[in-house]
This record gives C-alpha cells, sequence and structure tokens, in this order.
C-alpha cells in the first residue's frame, strides 16, 4: 500500500488516490488467487510455548547501477548514502545504509508492540548488499509491473542465497529462546523510490511498494515459492520497500508504510480502502485505510506517525495470530471483547481506549453482520505534542514515547465499526469497492467521506466530528441519521445512546426493544400523521400511519391510510381506505408510516377532472382521480423510499428518493424525465421560485438547482449533517435557511451575509412583515432581516411542532366535530 497524500490540489490528490488503488488491485488480484494462510496454518500447533515472535530478515537489495543515469527511474540503482539537512528535524535526508533500515525496523517493532498490547515480540537483523541482474527499468515497466516486481523479488532472493544470506548460521538470530516461537518474515529494501510517489510522471519505471504473495508468484514464476538455503527452506511472501518515498519534492516517511505493509505479510490483513480508487475506507482511523500516512499535524510530515489498526484490523490481526498458534498468547483475549446481548433494559457500558488497552464491544445482528465499539484516544499524556524517539545523534528516529501513535488522528471518542461478512466473503480482496462496504467505520456527522473521498475532501484524514462524543452527536439507532440498520435495511432494534464526552474512561447505554409479532384490531385504530390541502372549494384529508400489522417472521410491516374528501365546510363529500401494503425490511427502511407529506391536487392534462398524487415509503408514486368517486389512475415504483414532498415544477412532478436522487416526473406517460443524485437522501421538502429550487440537504449543504435539475450553486454551510428538516425562504434578494446550529442569511451567490448561533434546534422558518420567525421545541425566536434578535415567544404547548410531527397546510385546523376551521 502506498496511497496518496493530501496536498492543496484535491483534484491531483483523488487522481493519485485511483492510480494507486489501481496498482493495489492488479497485484492483489492475483496474490490472493492461492489463501496464503494453507501454508501456515497451525504452523505451531504441536508446540506449548506461549509467545511469538516475529523475526524478520531484511534484505537490501541494488540494481545494476545506470550509467549513464536513467531520468525515467528515480536513483541510478544503488542505495543513495550522502546526506542533507539539519538533524533532528524531517527535513534531514540521513545516508540510506544500514543503520537507516535498522531504523525503519526498530520503528516498526515499536509500533508492533503497542499494536498488539506488548503480547508479541519482534527481531530483526540487516543484510549486506546484494544485487539483481538487471537495472531497474527491466522490472519496473508499468504495462507488465506485476510480471516485473514478481521477477524483481525472484531475483532478490536469488542473488540473497547465492551469498549465503539464508543459511543457518546466518539465521542463528532466529533461533528460538525458551518460551519462544519464531515466525520468519522477509523484507527487501531496494534502491530508488515508488512508482506510487512519482508525482511529476517523470520516473514510470519506479518500482511499487507493496506485498507479495503466493498467488502472485505461482502466476506470473510457475509456482507458488522459491526454494533456498540448499532446499531446506521455502519462501511463499515477502514485502517490497524502497529506500525513500522522497522524491518530486515531497517528503514522505517511509515509516508508516512499512509498518502497513508488514502487518500485510505478518498477519495477512485486507486493506480497507476501496481499490476502484473511490474511497479511503475509514481515513486516519485505521492503519489499513491510509492510517499509514498518519502525520500532517504539528508539523509532522504524512507517513512519519503511522496510526494504529482499528477494532475490526486488531480482531483479525488476532484471529490469524490463533490461526498459526492456537496455543499463543492472544493479541486480545476472547474476555476482552463483550458482547451486547438485546435487551429492553437499560445497560451501561464502560470502556477505556484502545490505543492502549484491549477493550471491545460487539453487537451482533446475525452470525455475520455486527457492529464493533471502541475507543480512541490521541494522547496518554495530556500535553498536545508527541514526542519521537532518536538514536544519539537525532540523525534516525526509533518510534515515539508513551505509545501515542494515535495522536494524528483527526478526531477522538466512541467508534463504531459495521462488518459485513456477507460482503467480506462473496467479494474477497476486493470487499472495500462494495457500497456498503463490507466494513464501514459508521461516521456520526453523516457525511459518508470515507465511502465516498472521490467527492468528499475529508474522506482522506477524517474529521473530529466522525466518533461518537457528548457534544457532537451521542446517539445512534435504526431512525437516526446515520443509523444502525442492517445493510438490507433490516431494524436491528439497538440503541446506543448518552454516549459521554471524551476523558480517560468512556461511558455509553444500550437498550433493545425487538418487535414481536402483533395484531391490532380495528378497535385500535391510531393514525400517527394528518395531512390537508386545499384545492378551490375542496378539501383533501390524509389519515395515515396506523399500524395494522408488524410480522417478524416475514420481516415486514403493513401500514393501513385513509384519503378523504371534504367540502370546504367540513362536510365529507366520500372516503376510501386508501393503502392496505405491505412494507419488506429487507426491501425497504422500515418508517412508521407511509407518507410522510401531503398529496398534491394537479391537472396535468387539462382535462377538468382532478388528480391526487401520493409518494409512499414503500417506494411508489400513487396517483387517483376525483370523479364521482376517488379511482386509482396509476401506481409508478421507483425503487427506493420517497419521504420528500412532491411539489409542481413545470409540467412535471418534484420529488426526492432515499437513494440521494431529485427527479423530475412526467405524469402523463409516466416516467422520469430528468433526475440528478445529491450523494444524500433527499427527505425534506423544497422551495420552488420561478421554476428555481431552493434545497437544504441533510448533508448541511445548500442548493440552487434550475429547472432542468442542473446545479446552478452549492455552498456547504455546516460541516455536521443536518437531519432537520428546513424549507428555505427567498425573499428578494436573500435566502434565509437553517441547519443544527445556525440561522444563515445569504444572498443569490449563497455568500454568507450573516451566520447566527441558535439556543436550539430549528424545525421550521416562516417570517411576517419584519422579519424572520425561528421555529423550535422551545418556541418561536424572531429576528429581523438582518439576523438580530428581536423577540421570543414561549409556545411549548400551544406550538406542538417536532421534526417528527406533520404540517399544516393553508392555515387550515380540522376537527371531527365541528369539520374545518381557519387559522
Amino acid at each position: 500500500m502506498i496511497l496518496a497524500f493530501l496536498i492543496s490540489n484535491f483534484d491531483l490528490n483523488k487522481k493519485l488516490f485511483q492510480r494507486f488503488s489501481y496498482v493495489e488491485k492488479q497485484i492483489s488480484s492475483f496474490n490472493k488467487r492461492i489463501n496464503q494462510l494453507k501454508f501456515y496454518k497451525n504452523k505451531f500447533s504441536t508446540f506449548s510455548n506461549d509467545t511469538l515472535t516475529i523475526c524478520i530478515l531484511a534484505l537490501r537489495v541494488e540494481f545494476q547501477k545506470e550509467v549513464p543515469d536513467d531520468p525515467l527511474t528515480t536513483g541510478d540503482g544503488t542505495f543513495d548514502t550522502t546526506s542533507s539537512g539539519i538533524k533532528g528535524t524531517f527535513d534531514y535526508k540521513p545516508p540510506y545504509d544500514s543503520s537507516y533500515f535498522s531504523s525503519i525496523l526498530e520503528f516498526s517493532k515499536n509500533y508492533f508492540l503497542s499494536a498488539t498490547y506488548h503480547r508479541i515480540k519482534f527481531k530483526y537483523s540487516i543484510s549486506p548488499i546484494v544485487k539483481v541482474p538487471h537495472k531497474i527499468r527491466y522490472y519496473g515497466d508499468l504495462g507488465f509491473f506485476a510480471q516485473g516486481i514478481t521477477s524483481f523479488f525472484r531475483d532478490a532472493i536469488r542473488s540473497a542465497d547465492q551469498v549465503g544470506i539464508f543459511s543457518n548460521t546466518n539465521l542463528a538470530y532466529c533461533n528460538p529462546q525458551p518460551n519462544e516461537l519464531i515466525f520468519r518474515r522477509i523484507v527487501i529494501f531496494y534502491a530508488g523510490s515508488a512508482y506510487q510517489t512519482d508525482v511529476n510522471g517523470d520516473t514510470p519505471y519506479d518500482l511499487p511498494a507493496l506485498t507479495i504473495f503466493a498467488g502472485a508468484l505461482d502466476y506470473y514464476l510457475g509456482q507458488p515459492y522459491i526454494v533456498v538455503n540448499n532446499g531446506n527452506d521455502t519462501i511463499y511472501d515477502a514485502t517490497l520497500i524502497p529506500q525513500t518515498l522522497r522524491q518530486d519534492g515531497l517528503n514522505i516517511g517511509l515509516q508508516g508504510t512499512a509498518v502497513h505493509e508488514l502487518n500485510h505479510l505478518i498477519f495477512f490483513v485486507d486493506d480497507l480502502y476501496d481499490y476502484s480508487g473511490l474511497g479511503t475506507g475509514a481515513g486516519y482511523f485505521d492503519l489499513m485505510a491510509v492510517g499509514g500516512y498518519g502525520g500532517d499535524i504539528d508539523n509532522i510530515p504524512e507517513g512519519y506517525l503511522p496510526t494504529l489498526p482499528g477494532a475490526y484490523t486488531k480482531i483479525y490481526m488476532d484471529s490469524i495470530l490463533n490461526l498459526i498458534c492456537p496455543s499463543c498468547q492472544r493479541i486480545i483475549m476472547p474476555n476482552e471483547i463483550t458482547k451486547i446481548q438485546p435487551s429492553k433494559n437499560e445497560q451501561t457500558f464502560n470502556i477505556l481506549p484502545s490505543s492502549f488497552y484491549p477493550q471491545f464491544y460487539k453487537i451482533e445482528f446475525d452470525n455475520k453482520e455486527y457492529l464493533l465499539i471502541e475507543f480512541r484516544k490521541r494522547e496518554k499524556v495530556e500535553d498536545k505534542k508527541v514526542n519521537f524517539i532518536y538514536n544519539s545523534d537525532s540523525s534516525l528516529i526509533f518510534g515515539i514515547y508513551d505509545e501515542e501513535w494515535d495522536y494524528a488522528l483527526p478526531g477522538e471518542g466512541i467508534l463504531i465499526w459495521h462488518v459485513d461478512r456477507n460482503i467480506i466473503d462473496s467479494l474477497g480482496p476486493d470487499f472495500q469497492s462494495n457500497r456498503p462496504m463490507g466494513v464501514v467505520l459508521i461516521e456520526a456527522d453523516g457525511v459518508p467521506d470515507f465511502q465516498y473521498f472521490i467527492k468528499f475532501p475529508e474522506g482522506w484524514k477524517g474529521s473530529k466530528y466522525d466518533p461518537f462524543y457528548k457534544g457532537n452527536r451521542d446517539r445512534i439507532d435504526d431512525y437516526t441519521y446515520p443509523s444502525i440498520k442492517s445493510n438490507e435495511n433490516k431494524l436491528t432494534g439497538f440503541e446506543i445512546y448518552d454516549i459521554s464526552s471524551v476523558s480517560n474512561i468512556m461511558s455509553f447505554k444500550v437498550k433493545n426493544e425487538k418487535l414481536s409479532k402483533i395484531y391490532f384490531g380495528n378497535e385500535n385504530y391510531k393514525f400517527q400523521r394528518q395531512f390537508f390541502n386545499l384545492k378551490d372549494s375542496l378539501i383533501i384529508a390524509l389519515f395515515d400511519g396506523h399500524i395494522d400489522t408488524i410480522d417478524e417472521n416475514t420481516n415486514s410491516v403493513r401500514i393501513y391510510s385513509e384519503l378523504y374528501l371534504f367540502k370546504k365546510n367540513g362536510q365529507s363529500y366520500y372516503n376510501q381506505p386508501l393503502i392496505k401494503t405491505f412494507i419488506q425490511f429487507r426491501d425497504f427502511t422500515f418508517y412508521p408510516y407511509l407518507f410522510k407529506y401531503p398529496p398534491i391536487i394537479e391537472d396535468f392534462d387539462n382535462n377538468g377532472t382532478y388528480e391526487v398524487y401520493l409518494a409512499g415509503t414503500d417506494g411508489n408514486l400513487y396517483s387517483f382521480l376525483i370523479t364521482s368517486s376517488f379511482s386509482n389512475n396509476w401506481t409508478k415504483n421507483v425503487n427506493f423510499p420517497i419521504r420528500s414532498c412532491l411539489r409542481k415544477l413545470k409540467n412535471y412532478i418534484l420529488f426526492g428518493t432515499d437513494e440521494g436522487k431529485l427527479i423530475l416526473f412526467n405524469p402523463i406517460n409516466q416516467t422520469i424525465y430528468k433526475s440528478v443524485y445529491l450523494n444524500f437522501p433527499i427527505s425534506t421538502c423544497f422551495l420552488i421560485k420561478n421554476d428555481i429550487i431552493y434545497l437544504q440537504g441533510i448533508d448541511g449543504t445548500f442548493y440552487i438547482i434550475d429547472s432542468e435539475l442542473n446545479i446552478l450553486k452549492s455552498k456547504e454551510l455546516e460541516i455536521l449533517p443536518n437531519p432537520i428538516e428546513i424549507i428555505p425562504i427567498v425573499l428578494k434578494d436573500r435566502i434565509f435557511t437553517a441547519t443544527n446550529n445556525y440561522l444563515w442569511i445569504l444572498d443569490k451567490n449563497l455568500d454568507v451575509l450573516n451566520q447566527v448561533r441558535l439556543k436550539n434546534k430549528p424545525i421550521a422558518l416562516s417570517y411576517f412583515q419584519n422579519g424572520i420567525l425561528v421555529i423550535t421545541n422551545d418556541g418561536i425566536y424572531k429576528y429581523d432581516f438582518n439576523g438580530a434578535l428581536m423577540g421570543f415567544i414561549n409556545e411549548k404547548t400551544a406550538f406542538a411542532l417536532s421534526s417528527d410531527t406533520n404540517i399544516i397546510f393553508n392555515s387550515f385546523i380540522f376537527n371531527y366535530s365541528k369539520g374545518f376551521n381557519e387559522v
């Protein structure tokens, strides 16, 4: 793994990320042709010793010297033993000699001691320099790089074998001591730089840094191993690392790449980034995502401060250790992973930072899909700095003090990982190219940066809003955004809530009220939502959300709704039961209602007969005709739940779906005219003015979109997602909208004129002659058009709005005994 690095040019960053992912994708497809573990499973099963020692032999390999120097490769094929810069700084370039490579392995040793909680030991040795028979260009042609890199692997091993490096005498340092088992691993340090960091593209024949497994050897060399030491030893794999990642003016620490690749080699861990080049998987929150590029903090360049593996990766490392050596000391003991059982009673759990202590929690949906919970903390010693361990003259880095490897994390708090073995097992090493990924870090801010880094710059590292903690997001369940529904959109019933502030020990609560099979009789009719709409002298009333049946055996729910037509005086014109439908959990997210917004009444074909249109969470768009009675005109399924309102735009119906599509629908021929993907569930309503759409997205971004669904302008207002559903207001040259914490006043170019901090979460916006009304559960706040607070109306009881209640349209209230009254 070598991925991109965070630079100011996001477009270049994306290009590099895709390029590096492509390299790994190509080699991984061959690497995994053979299950590498078959060579090592139960390797030490006959032993009773309790400590495993990783013994690394590092080969130093040069190429035939380029005379003259080849301009299409970095260096001349030999190790650069010059030095430059000031010692003790990251700008210092040491000579690439045995001491330098020893420092890389000493750094790696200290890293893995921390990552394994000091339950595994490490040894290493640096070999003399050997030469392969060809120049760099011979092995580094990108068009044949997989064949070239495996050929280099073979030639490097053979060159070392010819001078006795694999002899028993030379490897005596790896002989086991009492109560010690030895697992030998090979690293090949080669002269030059890496193909992946050739930013300028002017040295295309540089070799990539990666780990080679038996599958690639078998595919390109005809057998999955290389025999050495006069036939006494067999080599199935090795990690290949360049002498440096410095080139084209960049300074990226080799240390992070070394520990990332060694984790492939030692524990056979898969990458957590997407080989298709779309998502980093977990950013800095896992070594096997892009944590190997940890740094970019306190003037520490990337790569010098790799972050630790996350919960999934650490537990996977432990499982591999147990597979290789069932009798060995575990990295994570079984009692250090607490399985949380579903209970209707509130359960409280305390958790220590996994950065320093082995403590994890697990919530199972079934035997293959589950959540892992850990607490990550940047510092053990609260001094807001990290201290590196240097050699005596400060020319080489050996590690860091206090095991603060997670210092470069963008945020601290509770991390919740969603793991789906169904995806992992079916897609193999490419499981992160699926959406959802096989291993997903649930981002508390609700913005899927890690799955869509190609669209979100924060997806490289992550942000301080990704972990859960009090003061950010401190709960998650089936109905929050993000949620903990299964990947098939099944309800899990779990609620994780009351998550504490970040401290030395965090806490959280869990409960689960599972749905059971129940039937409600007619006497229990209870409609959860009521909607009304006015057209001429008629009023449409929709009573929605009576849950008729919940069936846990089929994972489905039946919702009963009724549609009424009234005259304006409240007299019933006619009515009919509208929908009685099963919504399958496995197909759709379960909502306790079928319709979120009221119907619209239009006459699109201008034939004098009104049509009623409704959009359902069952994914259907419904059309009814108003003649002498209601009649079902047509039903159109759009494959995803519709929770947005319906709006007429020219001669089309505008709505959004949970998939994230904004759709213009032609009701005449029942086809989709245009659609645009906005990357977040569209569950709110929009303002249409002069055929222009104004939309406040739940991702915190404001959009202006034309009638052909072209995005004219967009503006990210708040990094935190905006789960509230605000319909913006446009008055003359100003736009008023709201997010979780702010009232925003924008001009038509979306430049911010004022950003007003709100005391309570807004529910809706309205306006009056002198200003703007911000409606909250606490009451109504009055602001002038410049954002100055004018007053507060305490209407907690009289104004009982919440983000889950219905919206009253056209100023009418319905009373069962008195009909409709105008407000």
